[in-house]
C-alpha cells in the first residue's frame, strides 16, 4: 500500500491495537498520578477506593486499586493535587500539595493503618518525587508558580534559556530551532515552510513549559534537537483571574551602543494583559480566557550618520504591535469522559521591519502575521484502566512584508556594508496552514511477574506552505560610491552603477508527517525498568510548480523506523539513588526547505547582473522593463540559484543517534544528577553534484584584489588576502579558453557534466558530546536549581538539512566545492562551557523574587570570504590574471579562511533578578514587580561580521570582526499585577 494511502487506516489500526495494549494515560497536555497503596507491612491492598482533585474540588478523577494494589488516575491537567485513599477498616489518608506535569507520571506509595488504631483519617503533606523512576526520559520542566517569580523577556520560547545545557535556538545540539518540535497544548505549531515555531504564546498562559528530548520514548518524535512543549492553564471550580501591565522605558535602562558599531536598543515596550477563569458548571465544565496587547519601540544606531563623537540613531524606530487571544473549555461530559476546546488568536504588526544599522528608513517593511489555531480533544477512561485520547488540531498563518515606497526599486550600494536605500528589496508573502489528527489508547497489565504500561498510537499531520518574493521595481540599483557625498537619489554621485535583476521564489509545497509508535515501560523487578519503544514514520512532500505553475506532484517520498531501548536501575534499592541508560533513534520532521530543490518545483529564479552603459545617467522615476535592459544595460553575470536542482534518488530522512547515560541521587528534597548525552546525525539531506571533484580545476595561492583601487584585499589578520586553493568550474574555463598555468591541451580534456541529486549525504557530518551536572532542590518556600555543562559540537553541515545556511538559498558545499573548504571543525551556535544557576521562593519582609544568571565560554566562529568578481580581481601565484568571466560560476560561493571555529567569542555573562510584593485589598491582591535584565550591565559582543569582503579604510564598521550585536544592556521593567 502506498504510504500516502496509510492515513484513511491510522484510527483503525490504532484502535485494534487498543485491546492488547497498556497504559500511560499522560497526554502533552495532561499527566498521570500512580502509585501502590500497602498496609503497615507492605501487603498489598486490592479494592482501595483512590481520588485526586484539585485543591478546588475541580478535576476529579477516581479508581480502585488492582489485586498488587495498584492505581492509576490518568489525563490530569498539569498542577498541585490533593489525594485520598479510603478503604473499609483502615484509616482514610489524605495528602496534599502533589504537583502533577504533563506527559509525565507522578508515581507515590501510599500506606494504610488499621482504623483501630488510628484516628479515623490522616492528613499530610505529600512529597512529589524528585526523580521519575519509572522513565528515561529527561529534560526540565517549568511550572507556572515558578514563572511567576523568575525574571522572563515574556517571550514564550526564550524559557528554553533556563534548562541546561541548551539555548532558544539550540537545544542539545540540534541545529537552530529548525530542529526542534514546537507544541501549545499539543497542536503542533511548527512552521511548514522553514522548520521551527509559528505561533508565539503569552508566558501568561503558561501552566508548564517542558523541554523533553534526551531519553525520550517512542510517542515522541520529529526533532533532532528538543521537544518544546507549552502546557496552557485550565479553569477551576473557583473563580479567578488577573489583570498585568508591565512597562520599560529607555530612561530606566542602560546602553552599551558605541560610536562607530551597528546596534540596536528597546526604547520602550509597554503590555496590558488580563485573563480569567472558573467554572461554567461547577465540577463539570470549566473555562480560561486571556487576552494580551504588547508594544515594543526599538531604535537603531544609524550606521551611516554616526560619527566617533556622537552616535545618531535613525529618526524611526521599529515598531512592533503583538495583540493575542486564547479561550480554552474544558468538560467532564462524565466521570469517564472528558472533552477540550482551545481557540487561539496571534496578531503580529509591525512598522519599519527589517531596519538595521544600513538600511534607510524609507528601504524598511511593514509586516502582518496574523494567525489562527485551534484544537478539540476528547479523552476517555475505560473501565478504570484504559485510556483513549483523541484530538484533532490545525492552524491557519500569513507572514507578509510590504514595502513602504511601492513597487519602485531600491539602490543597494555595492561596497562597504552595502547600505540600502530608497525601498526595501523585495516584497515577501507567506501562507501557512496545517492540520493534524493524533489517535492514543493506553492500559496498565501484568504478565507473569512483570507489569506492563503499554501506550500505542499514531498521528497524521498535514501542512502546506507558500513562500513568493519579489524584486521591488522589477531590479535593484547597485552602485557605487563616487569621489564626494553619496545620494542615493541623485545618481549624479554615484560612481559605476550595476544592477540586479531576477531573485524570484514562489515555493508551493505540501508535507505530510505521519507516524505509529508503541511504548511498553516494563517493570522487571521492583528495583529494574525496562522502557522499549518503536516509531515508524512516513514523510511525503509535495510540489506544485512556482514560476511556471503547473499540476502538484509528490517530490520525495520516504518512512523510516525509530527503535528505543532504556534501563532504569534503583541502585541502592531505597528509591533514592538511580542509573539510567538510553538509546533511541528521532528522525527530523519534514517541511518545504528540504525538498525545494527537487526537479520539476520551479522555485528559484536566477539572479543576473547588468552593468549601466547608456547615455548619460539613470532616470530613477523612470521604468525599466526587460526591453530598456537590452538598450541601456550590459550583461555581467548570473547566479544560478534557479538552476541548481536535481533528481530525488536515495533519499532518507533526516535522523539523530542518541545515547543518554545518566546517574540521579535523592537527597531529601534535593536531586544531584550526572548525565552524558551523545548524539550523532545521519542521512542528512543536501542537493548533492555526484561529479563535483571532476567539475572543478583547483587553482592554488590566489591573491584576491579590489578591482577599482588595485590594492590587496585584507584577510582577517589585516595581512594580504591569499587563497591556498580556488576552486574554478570547468565549464568557465573551457568558455574563456585559457586560465594562468593549463595547456590548451590541458583545457581540451576538462569535463564539466554536473549530477545533481537531492539526496542523503554520508559525508555530511554532526557530532554532539555533552556532560551535565545539575543540582535541584525543591522546598516549600523556596527552589533552586544549578547546572555545569561541557559541550563540543563538531561536524562540517550546520544546519538540520538542505541548507548551510538553514534559511538561505544557496545550495551549498555540496555542489560549491570552494565551500568545502576548512568547512570542518567546531559548528556554530554552542558554548563549550556553561554554567546556569537559578532561584526562585519567598524573601523577607513580604518580598519574594527570582533570580537566573547565566555563564559562557566558547562560542565559535571563523573568518570568511565569499567569491565576488564584481569588485574583486585574482592573480595566480605567478602574477597571472584570471579574467573574471573564470570567475561566473563560482561568483558568491563562500570559502572559511581557517579551520571551523578556529576563533571564540569573548566570555558571555549576564544575572537577572525578579523581586515583588504583594499587598491584600479585600478580596483582591496587588502586586509590584520589578524585573533587572543584565544586573551588572556585562555588554559582551555576541556577533561580529565574520566576512573578510567589503573591509573599507576609514570605516571600522565594515572590519572583519566588527561587532554586529552586544548582549542588551541593563534593562529595567516595572510591573503591577492586580489578582482576584
Amino acid at each position: 500500500m502506498p504510504r500516502h494511502r496509510l492515513t484513511p487506516v491510522l484510527l483503525a489500526l490504532v484502535l485494534a491495537l487498543a485491546p492488547a495494549a497498556a497504559a500511560l494515560a499522560q497526554t502533552a497536555e495532561t499527566g498521570v498520578l500512580a502509585g501502590r497503596v500497602v498496609d503497615a507491612q507492605g501487603t498489598a491492598l486490592p479494592g482501595v477506593a483512590v481520588a485526586a482533585s484539585r485543591p478546588d474540588g475541580s478535576n476529579q478523577r477516581q479508581g480502585t486499586t488492582d489485586a498488587d494494589g495498584r492505581f492509576r488516575l490518568g489525563f490530569l491537567p498539569p498542577g498541585d493535587y490533593r489525594f485520598t485513599a479510603a478503604l473499609d477498616g483502615f484509616a482514610e489518608v489524605r495528602l496534599a500539595d502533589l504537583r502533577v506535569s504533563a506527559a509525565n507520571t507522578t508515581e507515590i506509595e501510599v500506606r494504610l493503618a488499621p482504623s483501630e488504631t488510628v484516628s479515623e483519617e490522616i492528613t499530610v503533606t505529600g512529597a512529589t518525587p524528585l526523580i521519575d523512576t519509572g522513565s528515561t526520559d529527561s529534560g526540565s520542566t517549568l511550572t507556572a508558580a515558578e514563572l511567576e517569580l523568575l525574571p522572563t523577556f515574556r517571550s514564550a520560547t526564550s524559557l528554553v534559556a533556563f534548562t541546561a545545557g541548551a539555548r532558544p535556538d539550540q537545544v542539545w545540539g540540534g541545529s537552530t530551532t529548525q530542529a526542534n518540535a514546537y507544541q501549545l497544548d499539543g497542536v503542533g505549531v511548527n512552521n511548514p515552510g522553514f522548520g521551527g515555531d509559528f505561533l508565539l504564546p503569552n508566558v501568561d498562559w503558561i501552566e508548564e513549559i517542558e523541554v523533553k528530548g534526551l531519553g525520550a520514548g517512542a510517542e515522541y518524535g520529529n526533532f533532532q534537537g528538543g521537544l518544546v512543549n507549552l502546557v496552557t492553564k485550565s479553569g477551576g471550580n473557583e473563580l479567578t483571574g488577573a489583570v498585568r501591565l508591565n512597562w520599560e522605558d529607555e530612561s530606566l535602562n542602560s546602553s552599551n551602543v558605541n560610536a562607530l558599531e551597528a546596534g540596536e536598543e528597546r526604547d520602550s515596550r509597554g503590555e496590558l494583559s488580563a485573563d480569567i477563569s472558573g467554572p461554567i458548571l461547577r465540577d463539570r465544565l470549566y473555562y480560561f480566557l486571556s487576552a494580551q496587547q504588547a508594544r515594543t519601540d526599538t531604535r537603531i544606531v544609524d550606521g551611516i550618520n554616526s560619527t566617533a563623537d556622537a552616535i545618531a540613531f535613525l529618526p524611526v524606530e521599529e515598531e512592533r504591535t503583538e495583540t493575542k487571544l486564547y479561550g480554552k473549555l474544558s468538560w467532564d461530559l462524565t466521570p469517564g469522559d472528558r472533552l477540550g476546546f482551545v481557540l487561539i488568536s496571534d496578531d503580529v504588526e509591525t512598522d519599519n521591519r527589517d531596519l538595521d544599522s544600513f538600511t534607510a528608513p524609507e528601504a524598511a517593511t511593514t509586516q502582518e502575521s496574523p494567525a489562527f489555531a485551534y484544537s478539540a480533544a476528547w479523552q476517555k477512561v475505560i473501565g478504570g484502566a484504559s485510556f483513549l485520547e483523541l484530538k484533532l488540531t490545525g492552524y491557519d498563518g500569513e507572514n507578509d512584508r510590504t514595502p513602504l515606497n511601492g513597487d519602485i526599486p531600491s539602490v543597494q550600494i555595492l561596497g562597504g556594508n552595502r547600505d540600502i536605500f530608497r525601498n526595501s528589496l523585495y516584497t515577501r508573502e507567506q501562507d501557512l496552514e496545517s492540520q493534524a489528527l493524533t489517535a492514543s489508547y493506553d492500559r496498565l497489565f501484568s504478565l507473569g511477574r512483570t507489569s506492563h504500561q503499554i501506550k500505542v498510537g499514531g498521528s497524521h499531520e498535514r501542512g502546506s506552505w507558500l513562500e513568493q518574493r519579489r524584486r521591488n521595481g522589477g531590479f535593484t540599483w547597485r552602485p557605487e560610491e563616487g569621489d564626494g557625498p553619496f545620494d542615493p537619489n541623485d545618481p549624479s554621485t554615484w560612481g559605476f552603477i550595476s544592477s540586479d535583476w531576477g531573485g524570484r521564489i514562489r515555493l508551493d509545497a505540501e508535507s505530510t508527517n505521519s507516524a505509529l509508535f508503541v511504548q511498553d515501560n516494563v517493570e522487571l523487578t521492583r528495583r529494574l525498568k525496562l522502557n522499549l519503544g518503536l516509531r515508524y514514520g512516513w514523510w511525503t512532500g509535495d510540489l506544485t510548480p512556482g514560476l511556471a505553475g503547473g499540476a502538484s506532484f509528490e517530490a520525495v517520498s520516504t518512512d523510516g523506523f525509530d527503535p528505543r531501548i532504556g534501563l532504569v536501575f534503583d541502585i541502592d534499592g531505597k528509591g533514592t539513588f538511580f542509573g539510567k541508560a538510553h538509546w533511541g533513534r528521532y528522525h527530523q520532521s519534514l517541511f518545504a526547505l528540504m525538498f525545494d530543490r527537487a526537479i520539476g518545483g520551479d522555485v528559484f529564479q536566477d539572479v543576473e547582473y547588468w552593468d549601466w552603459v547608456g547615455p548619460g545617467l539613470p532616470d530613477l522615476d523612470r521604468v525599466y522593463t526587460e526591453v530598456d535592459r537590452a538598450r541601456f544595460f550590459e550583461f555581467f553575470d548570473s547566479d544560478p540559484t534557479g538552476e541548481e536542482v536535481g533528481r530525488v534518488e536515495g533519499f532518507e530522512q533526516p535522523y539523530v543517534d542518541q545515547l543518554v547515560l545518566s546517574l540521579e541521587k535523592a537527597f531529601g528534597d534535593t536531586k544531584v544528577a550526572l548525565t552524558y548525552v551523545n548524539r550523532e546525525n545521519g542521512d542528512i539531506v543536501a542537493l548533492v553534484d555526484r561529479n563535483l571533484r571532476d567539475n572543478y580545476t583547483a587553482f592554488y595561492n590566489v591573491e584576491v584584489v579590489d578591482f577599482r583601487s588595485g590594492n590587496p584585499l585584507l584577510d582577517a589578520n589585516g595581512n594580504p588576502l591569499v587563497l591556498p586553493v580556488l576552486y574554478l568550474r570547468n565549464d568557465d574555463i573551457k568558455r574563456r579558453g585559457s586560465a594562468p598555468g593549463l595547456t590548451p591541451a590541458q583545457i581540451a580534456g576538462l569535463n564539466y557534466d554536473p549530477d545533481y541529486v537531492l539526496t542523503s549525504e554520508p559525508s555530511a557530518v554532526r557530532e554532539f558530546d555533552q556532560l551535565q551536572l545539575s543540582v535541584d532542590h525543591r522546598g516549600r518556600r523556596w527552589r533552586a536549581s544549578a547546572s555545569l555543562v561541557w559541550t563540543e559540537l563538531t561536524g562540517n553541515f550546520f544546519s538540520v538539512s538542505g541548507y548551510d545556511d538553514p534559511f538561505g538559498t544557496g545550495a551549498g558545499a555540496f555542489v560549491a566545492l570552494n565551500e568545502q573548504t576548512n568547512f570542518d571543525g567546531q559548528l556554530e551556535n554552542y558554548s563549550e562551557w556553561e554554567l546556569k544557576l537559578r532561584f526562585s521562593g519567598d524573601l523577607f519582609w513580604g518580598l519574594r523574587g527570582g533570580l537566573f544568571a547565566n555563564f559562557t565560554r566558547g562560542d565559535f566562529y571563523a573568518p570568511t570570504y565569499t567569491i565576488d568578481n564584481r569588485n574583486h580581481d585574482f592573480f595566480a601565484a605567478d602574477g597571472s590574471y584570471f579574467n573574471f568571466r573564470l570567475i561566473n560560476g563560482v561568483n558568491g560561493q563562500r570559502i572559511l579562511l581557517e579551520e571551523r571555529g578556529s576563533r571564540e567569542y569573548e566570555d558571555y555573562s549576564v544575572v537577572d533578578v525578579y523581586l515583588d510584593r504583594p499587598f491584600r485589598i479585600g478580596p483582591t491582591e496587588l502586586v509590584v514587580s520589578l524585573d533587572v535584565f543584565n544586573l551588572f550591565d556585562e555588554d559582551a559582543v555576541v556577533s561580529v561580521k565574520q566576512s573578510v569582503n567589503d573591509q573599507v579604510a576609514g570605516d571600522p564598521t565594515t572590519s572583519f570582526g566588527a561587532p554586529r550585536l552586544r548582549q542588551a544592556a541593563r534593562t529595567v521593567r516595572l510591573g503591577l499585577t492586580l489578582r482576584f
